[in-house]
């Protein structure tokens, strides 16, 4: 619930996606951040390059890099890690509503900010991959 609270108070981008289901899209995003991030600290005893986007996807919905693996919101999923690597990142929906946090990233946490500086940035590599486009709302 903190963490609700904590994003209604800061800045938001809404983003809705079109020609492609919202959930192949998320995925894609995930997967296009953690293959820029870097393997940070003991991660590297979790790192698996060769996951793929179905790996991926599974490691953040398991929350497997966690003991105790931590719950993400009802309407929304937080990367920390994933197989080791630092995401530091957050996003929510509103039915067919993606809501990205507006901030300025930091390449300490945000490994993956050299490639993707900013979320459109992150948006407009997506929607390239999957051939699809998005309006910000």
């Amino acid at each position: 619930m903190r963490m609700k609270n904590k994003i209604e108070k800061e800045s938001k981008m809404k983003v809705k996606i079109i020609g492609v289901k919202k959930e192949e899209f998320i995925k894609t995003l995930f997967f296009l951040l953690w293959q820029s991030s870097k393997v940070v600290g003991a991660g590297v005893l979790q790192d698996k390059p060769e996951a793929t986007k179905e790996d991926v996807w599974n490691n953040i919905l398991a929350c497997n890099d966690y003991p105790g693996k931590p719950h993400h919101p009802k309407d929304g999923l937080v990367l920390d890690y994933v197989f080791g690597r630092c995401m530091k990142f957050t996003l929510r929906w509103e039915n067919d509503i993606i809501v990205l946090r507006e901030k300025k990233f930091h390449i300490q946490y945000e490994t993956w900010q050299h490639k993707y500086p900013d979320n459109k940035t992150i948006l407009d590599a997506t929607s390239k991959v999957l051939g699809c486009t998005y309006e910000v709302k």
